[in-house]
């Protein structure tokens, strides 16, 4: 029977489908659609050249480097861009292109991150101090001290907890040690020294915990330890063993000591310490401080008699000078009286094995940290020392002093980092001015705590040192640690006096380096840690106890993240002292904090007031010129006020007086703090008085630090409101600048702004919260949307937190202490991953849920708020620090299962099934989606990072809803990190640094990824194609194609039968100009016979080459014998 031919005709007006088989795509539908874009319905162009931009710029000083290269973020700013590499940020202008060098700014140092501040246990009825933390073999340890808030406490409780790391599972809790309380009396004014002071090591397989045992007046402190096993699990009950036989000894009456973990060798006298440690303790005896190296076999600790091992040492000043050891003590003129003139800081004792040198006896490797006496044999002041000492212990460190001016200041805490393995040495210690005084017998703003300051000594080795006051007023939380070429370490600031309910809500935590001291993350404001300055009334009449001692240290768990115990404010509890009466004290819980460098997304960013707000430590603004936190992390402080009878025109009335930080960017928007406290002064008479207020100064902002030159731009200021004389609203009377250079900031009120008229006053601005609630500081964040003219941010607390209403001139403000502007989604134990705007509603998504949140949310005086979220996906959760958009058509988002979009009226359709393939050989891992709204393209940008080969760009052209694929090759593994659109043109940014330029209509089709102009193809491939119906006969006699010729290329084309890999026939033809349009080609296919065809055609050349419209296949039917003949051995 003759066959029936027709000619089958497939417009490519269809992008990919991976969702269906290769025996089952439908016809039209394609399996490659390789660097095309669909422009019109049913043709396929070439994809424009990504064209590599120069990466030579300008310095903004010689401190950084000009060129960029290497990258981790592009962010459109305005009509600029925004470039982070690994410390720095780079700024591009709009004129930048590839053929002007010097367009790249190198001006900021910025170093993205997130800081983790999680609770482990907390419980109001404790006082609990800082945790030591270590994870080792899956295992979380953790110990610190607490004592009884609803007693007349007398015991301190070594407590010990160990938790499964992944699950969370207590596996161990309970106390190790528990001793009685010293209290300060006319006997014993050093009764705060008498402290358990435990630490942990990880050592091979073992934690080892360290405490001092009976540490108490008229005790034995003695130093103890036990270990634990972690790869065996923890046993039942864990009892302290002396290291008294190993002939450790501690001082009696100051028990303090310090241990650390010790890698080191000596290359004479082999003593080997791949997992040791080393101890320091002062033993007392002429002030004399031990350091002592131990072994670690099958969890226990071994001395060594190695020469070198131990060493005793008789502390000497900076000349060489034999001199004592200096301890503060509580004044005990003032015991028994108004509690006036103490005190309470105790003299730390420091120990850091720098670990990065294992080379001669002599290498400086062990940094000990004290307060040495400019006196010998008693009496004297204090001066802070540090002394270094080699891998092989000798009686002659190099010494030097913390600081300069800092003498009568005491070691409070302190901690040792190198810059780079036998690089500078760079000290943070945490001093207190010793001769302070406390004056407790009021309970007006004088009762304040000593002078703190947190030093940064950088030290060179057998050279020069250099210091920098980094933390004004703060306490050092965290040891130093090294990461790319710098050191960080985490400080804590509280800016109150007795810490009493009230002033926490100004404490918080935040992250610094050493290159140039910048804040990069930063906690929520009011959780910080217990800090000297948080339990300083505690350590005095009539308390007299403290949780407070040393540093934190911290842990590398993984590539860029680090790990460290700590604490965090719980709120206040009120109980009645058995003694004392009523108590209100500050409660805080154990917690572990985290530092992650290694972030698995590029920053996340969105445009509100004309200024770019980006994720990271914490909320960053972005104005055009710097790069700072949004808002402030604490509120100012009004620590004193004093009152000057004569030389002035305050009247004898109540004044009060408030104080914000304020700072206006480069787009005229006002960043302003919460509030100080009210202070109220009231001169007892005359009409002549001068009233003089004292203000802690800003402990840290990028507001004020030009980072780069290292010299100060006095852009923040803290501005002084005040009333009228017994009024109650706040009006600005005064500004002066953070200059950093003292610890407050004065003001001085002479009246006269009503010396003649009491409306000049009135005239001036009011205090913004007569009008609003006051601003917050939420902390560092993972994840930002812009949605009814508000900000919304994830935080590392899992909270979605909501700004107020968006208002021009004013910088975005969040409220932190109301819960109509803090989003929780009860009932929800997995974590937020996604928030984004769909028009009406917010989308926040789990990694298992999907909900909205509806309604208007709280004005900026908290009235109103949103509905409750509601779960409307369930099931469907988006992949951790994936990106996400918002189209017209709705939200994109990466889910667990592929890319999904979210349309406007809540339903969802799971649009990358087309392309689903392509995700999983990419793990599903995305950089980036953006939107080319000039050609209704989406482009999706996925992670690649093999040694040489091609990066994935998969474009979604979402008014036809097809998709189309780019690969664009790079060479070594400078694959993409990150993209973004900005004035219409698409940016890919390479590890390398380098951007590369997409220009939708441009008439550039060669790639420069690689340095060289490279060709790249249009490659289509159809699915097979079963005319006749699947396992059905059909005879294929040729192919067709119609497009139109743009420049030369070459035309290949290949067949594919009965669903094979191999190509049955190839075509290849060189196609010019002499070709007329509408450029139509055919070809005779060799094996006719078949069940099904698919089709891959190929266009090479350096332009446009063609416009492809469609494919036509010449096909013979048989009707009526259709099925197919299968040889015997497929035959059942």
């Amino acid at each position: 029977m003759p066959l029936t031919k027709e000619v089958v005709s497939f417009p490519f007006a269809a992008g990919l489908d991976e969702k269906s088989s290769d025996k089952t795509t439908p016809p039209g539908k394609l399996v490659t659609a390789d660097n095309v874009r669909i422009e019109k319905t049913g043709q396929m162009i070439k994809r424009e050249a990504y064209v590599r931009q120069s990466r030579t710029g300008k310095a903004h000083s010689s401190l950084i480097s000009s060129d960029m290269t290497s990258g981790t973020s592009a962010i459109p700013h305005k009509d600029g861009m925004l470039l982070l590499a690994d410390e720095y940020a780079y700024k591009r202008t709009s004129t930048a292109n590839s053929t002007t060098p010097g367009d790249l700014v190198a001006f900021a140092n910025h170093t993205p991150c997130h800081l983790t501040h999680e609770f482990v246990r907390s419980d109001r009825r404790w006082k609990t101090g800082n945790a030591h933390h270590v994870r080792n073999n899956g295992y979380d340890v953790y110990t610190y001290v607490r004592y009884a808030l609803d007693t007349d406490e007398t015991e301190y409780h070594t407590m010990l907890e160990v938790y499964d790391s992944e699950t969370g599972e207590s596996l161990y809790a309970d106390t190790i040690d528990t001793v009685v309380v010293t209290q300060v009396t006319n006997s014993i004014p050093h009764g705060l020294y008498f402290h358990p002071q435990p630490q942990l090591l990880a050592l091979g397989d073992y934690v080892f915990i360290f405490l001092v045992d009976d540490a108490r007046a008229g005790g034995t402190p003695t130093l103890k330890y036990c270990s634990i096993r972690t790869s065996t699990g923890v046993a039942s009950s864990i009892i302290p063993t002396s290291l008294a036989s190993m002939g450790v000894s501690i001082y009696a009456s100051h028990p303090i000591y310090s241990v650390d973990k010790a890698k080191n060798y000596f290359t004479t006298n082999t003593l080997s310490q791949s997992s040791g440690c080393v101890l320091l303790a002062y033993v007392g005896s002429s002030d004399v401080i031990k350091l002592q190296y131990f072994t670690v076999s099958s969890g226990t600790l071994t001395g060594s008699g190695v020469t070198g091992a131990t060493l005793s040492y008789d502390v000497v000043n900076t000349s060489g000078v034999d001199k004592d050891l200096f301890f503060s003590e509580v004044e005990t003129s003032s015991l028994g009286a108004a509690i006036a003139d103490e005190n309470p800081v105790v003299a730390g004792l420091s120990l850091s094995c720098l670990n990065d040198i294992n080379g001669a006896d002599s290498d400086l490797v062990n940094v000990v940290c004290y307060t040495a006496s400019t006196a010998s044999g008693g009496g004297g002041s204090a001066v802070p020392q540090a002394s270094f000492f080699g891998a092989k212990l000798s009686t002659s460190p190099e010494t030097i002093n913390l600081g300069t001016g800092k003498s009568d200041y005491v070691m409070v805490a302190a901690g040792a980092a190198s810059q780079s393995d036998g690089g500078s040495v760079h000290i943070y210690s945490e001093l207190s001015l010793e001769s302070t005084a406390i004056d407790a017998s009021t309970s007006s703003a004088a009762d304040r705590y000593s002078d703190h300051v947190v030093v940064l000594s950088k030290h060179t080795r057998g050279g020069s040192t250099n210091y920098y006051d980094i933390g004004i007023n703060c306490s050092l939380t965290s040891h130093p640690f090294r990461h790319g070429t710098a050191t960080y370490a985490v400080l804590t600031h509280y800016a109150c006096n007795q810490f009493v309910q009230g002033d926490g809500a100004s404490s918080n935590m935040f992250l610094v380096d050493s290159n140039y001291y910048r804040l990069h993350a930063a906690g929520s404001m009011g959780t910080a840690p217990v800090a000297f300055a948080a339990e300083h009334h505690a350590r005095i009449a009539p308390i007299y106890r403290r949780v407070v001692y040393g540093v934190q240290r911290v842990q590398g768990v993984t590539t860029g993240k680090y790990m460290f115990g700590c604490s965090k404010f719980v709120g206040f509890s009120e109980y009645i002292h058995d003694t004392n009466g009523f108590q209100n004290e500050a409660s805080f819980g154990i917690a572990s904090c985290t530092v992650d460098f290694n972030l698995d997304r590029p920053v996340q960013h969105v445009e509100a007031g004309k200024v770019t707000l980006m994720t990271g430590g914490c909320l960053m603004s972005y104005d055009g010129e710097r790069i700072v936190e949004n808002g402030f992390i604490t509120a100012p402080k009004i620590v004193e006020s004093r009152v000057v009878s004569s030389g002035g025109a305050v009247i004898n009335a109540a004044h009060k007086y408030c104080a914000i930080w304020e700072w206006v960017d480069a787009q005229g928007n006002v960043h302003r703090s919460s509030p100080s406290n009210i202070e109220t002064v009231e001169p007892s008479s005359g009409t002549t008085n001068i009233v003089e207020i004292e203000v802690l100064e800003l402990p840290i902002t990028n507001k004020r630090t030009d980072y780069l030159t290292q010299a100060f731009k006095n852009d923040a200021r803290c501005v002084l409101y005040r009333t009228m004389p017994t009024g109650s609203v706040f009006y600005r009377y005064a500004e002066a600048e953070c200059v950093k250079t003292g610890k407050t900031i004065q003001f001085e009120d002479k009246g006269n702004f009503y010396s003649t008229s009491d409306v000049l006053l009135e005239d001036n601005e009011q205090l913004y919260t007569t009008a609003e609630l006051s601003n917050g500081f939420i902390g560092s964040c993972t994840d930002i949307a812009k949605h009814k003219s508000r900000i919304f941010a994830r935080t590392t607390e899992n909270i979605v937190n909501c700004s107020k209403p968006l208002f021009e001139g004013d910088a975005p403000a969040f409220v932190t202490d109301q819960l109509a502007y803090n989003i929780i989604l009860d009932g929800e134990s997995n974590p937020i991953t996604c928030i984004e705007s769909n028009l009406e509603h917010l989308l926040i998504f789990t990694d298992e849920n999907g909900y909205i949140l509806a309604g208007d949310g709280p004005d900026a005086f908290g009235t109103g708020g949103f509905l409750k979220p509601r779960k409307f996906a369930p099931g469907i959760g988006v992949l951790a620090n994936s990106p996400h958009t918002v189209t017209r058509d709705g939200a994109f988002l990466v889910t667990t299962r592929g890319i999904y979009l979210v349309k406007a009226n809540l339903s969802i359709e799971y649009i990358g099934a087309a392309v689903e393939d392509i995700m999983a050989s990419h793990a599903g891992i995305v950089l980036s989606i953006d939107v080319l709204d000039g050609t209704n393209e989406v482009l999706i940008a996925l992670n690649n990072n093999a040694s040489g080969g091609s990066d994935t760009i998969l474009r979604y052209n979402y008014a036809y809803k097809q998709w189309t694929r780019d690969l664009v090759g790079y060479a070594s593994t400078n694959s993409q990190v990150d993209a973004c659109v900005l004035s219409g043109n698409y940016y890919r940014l390479t590890s390398d640094g380098y951007l590369h330029k997409q220009t939708p209509g441009g008439s550039t089709f060669q790639d420069s990824s690689t340095g060289s102009n490279v060709s790249y193809n249009m490659v289509l491939k159809t699915g097979f194609i079963p005319r006749a119906g699947l396992q059905k006969s059909q005879r294929m006699y040729r192919w067709m194609l119609l497009g139109d010729y743009l420049s030369d290329f070459t035309l290949t084309v290949k067949t594919f039968t009965d669903y094979s890999g191999s190509a049955d026939t190839t075509f290849t033809k060189s196609v010019t100009s002499s070709f007329d349009n509408p450029m139509q080609f055919r070809g005779h296919i060799d094996k006719q016979k078949s069940q099904a065809i698919a089709v891959e055609i190929t266009a090479a050349g350096a332009g446009a080459c063609a416009t492809l419209d469609s494919l036509a296949l010449e096909v013979g039917r048989r009707p009526s014998k259709t099925s197919i003949k299968l040889p015997a051995t497929e035959t059942l």
